[in-house]
């Protein structure tokens, strides 16, 4: 009877041992599927669009290069958040890939696809085109610098009657090389960097895109009705009358309400020459 339950029990294992197997290897990043439906995809959905992922475990870390033993450490991410793969590369590390990544907070680096997962719907155009507007557009000063690699001006610019208005800005700081404009002002609280406060960006390079778009990008009236869906989609609503294009991420604001986004762009002869967006805060 001890031999037969012993029999019995190592049977037991196995089919749970199988089971745990086939589960985590069913539930692992299958990083050439994603990579062939994205180039599938991309008559109607940009190619370049990132995809959303999450960290699978805790202290995962964020790194400089696609290397183990080599590179700094830049930052960790804790099981659940969030990053945006721009591509995966071919080094490859305990049989996974790369994943060349933007994290919520702005921090550019690689991460282990080992590491990471799916989240639901990933692939379909809402949540690509919110993947691509997350990973480009930040409120914050230190997550936008972070975005170019911690590049930016180390004076403060006198604004100008050519610059765009932002509330409460009383300087602009150039991040990466002049590829943007950040407009700010010295915050009085706690905070950590150059205790700034920003209330607005402005890009004036295409080097890197925002929600998708490029300066110098062309822009027809099929494209524009499609961006309007596109940010309607992720809970942004267009405020007619203004003079340009403008999204607001409170439906309601009308100057009084707290903690409002906008984000707008301008197009002369069907060509977008500017791309921006600014804060409204409750205490503005």
């Amino acid at each position: 009877m001890k031999k037969l339950m012993t029999a019995g029990f190592f049977a037991l294992l196995m089919s749970v041992a199988s089971f745990v197997f086939s589960s985590s290897a069913s539930a692992a990043l299958d990083c050439v599927s994603l990579e062939n439906s994205r180039k599938a995809m991309s008559d109607s959905i940009p190619y370049d669009w990132p995809i959303a992922l999450y960290s699978t475990g805790s202290d995962v870390n964020v790194r400089s290069g696609p290397v183990v033993d080599q590179g700094e450490i830049l930052d960790s991410l804790q099981a659940g958040d969030w990053v945006y793969a721009e591509e995966f590369t071919k080094e490859h590390y305990n049989g996974y890939p790369w994943a060349k990544v933007i994290t919520e907070e702005g921090v550019r680096g690689y991460v282990n696809a080992r590491y990471l997962g799916l989240i639901k719907d990933a692939m379909t155009r809402k949540e690509r085109f919110e993947a691509a507007f997350q990973s480009s557009v930040f409120f914050d000063f230190d997550s936008l610098v972070g975005s170019y690699e911690n590049i930016h001006g180390n004076g403060f610019g006198d604004l100008e009657a050519t610059d765009r208005k932002f509330a409460g800005a009383e300087f602009k700081i150039a991040v990466g090389e002049y590829d943007m404009w950040a407009y700010c002002s010295r915050d009085l609280g706690e905070s950590e960097g150059l205790n700034i406060r920003m209330w607005g960006a402005s890009v004036v390079s295409s080097k890197q895109p925002a929600a998708g778009l490029r300066i110098g990008q062309k822009m027809d009236d099929r494209e524009l009705a499609q961006f309007h869906r596109d940010m309607e989609s992720i809970g942004w609503y267009y405020l007619p009358g203004e003079n340009g294009l403008y999204w607001y991420r409170n439906r309601e604001y009308l100057g009084e309400l707290p903690d409002s986004k906008g984000f707008g762009f301008s197009c002369s002869n069907g060509v977008i020459d500017g791309i921006y967006w600014c804060n409204y805060p409750a205490d503005n």
